[in-house]
């Protein structure tokens, strides 16, 4: 082969590279795009298997945590202004009180509450907590059967991004007390996604008896 003719391959070579290279493009692109939906994949798959180590590896705990604070807060002040509203013996005074009980007893709740070996307790359907702000004798407890799990694996949920690296699952409940269940995606490394933010509404109930139970200077979870 001579010299001419090898240049002659050279070229051809590069001409059907640039040919594959906007497919290649165009494919990363639906990658990026596609990408939460293999988190939405992975994430049943473990849930379904109750493999809480490679769950956890799809959570940002310290994130959750902060959103769950973020979440939990204003709603529990909003109960207690509505009950001063209403009547509440301790007035407008009290609610301020509970309000900074509140932001000073939620904080360490959650911290303890949110963590890798809560997650496994609660995936093998053990009571994850106590919780003596949501009335006593009540627990937080996992799914008893694969049924159960199997139910919420395959719950209704809508989804959209807010921003190239935010991405929103809300997921319907079926109850009319908290009918959405809100979930954030935080983009990690392009195509990688972990799960950084959770939100929904506390029942009027609950708001109530957290209330009372911080008035009273109880500790809302133990482990």
């Amino acid at each position: 082969m001579s010299r001419r003719d090898s240049w002659a391959d050279v070229g051809r070579s590069r001409l059907n590279l640039k040919g594959y290279l906007p497919i290649a493009l165009v494919g990363f692109c639906l990658y990026l795009y596609f990408s939460p939906y293999l988190f939405i994949r992975d994430f049943r798959k473990y849930l379904l298997a109750r493999d809480g180590g490679h769950l956890a590896e799809l959570i940002d705990f310290q994130s959750v945590r902060s959103s769950l604070k973020e979440s939990v807060k204003p709603l529990i002040a909003a109960a207690a202004r509505k009950d001063a509203k209403q009547g509440d013996e301790y007035g407008p005074l009290g609610a301020a009180i509970f309000t900074s009980l509140a932001n000073a007893m939620i904080d360490p709740l959650i911290d303890n509450l949110v963590t890798p070996k809560n997650l496994n307790a609660w995936l093998s359907g053990s009571d994850v907590a106590t919780t003596a702000a949501l009335g006593k004798g009540k627990a937080i407890t996992g799914p008893q059967n694969d049924k159960q799990l199997d139910a919420m694996a395959s719950a209704s949920y809508s989804t959209e991004y807010t921003a190239f690296s935010a991405f929103v699952i809300k997921v319907s409940t079926g109850s009319e007390d908290i009918p959405m269940v809100q979930f954030t995606l935080r983009r990690d490394n392009w195509v990688a996604w972990k799960l950084v933010g959770r939100f929904h509404g506390l029942k009027r109930n609950e708001c109530t008896r957290l209330r009372d139970a911080i008035r009273c200077g109880s500790s809302a979870f133990t482990t």
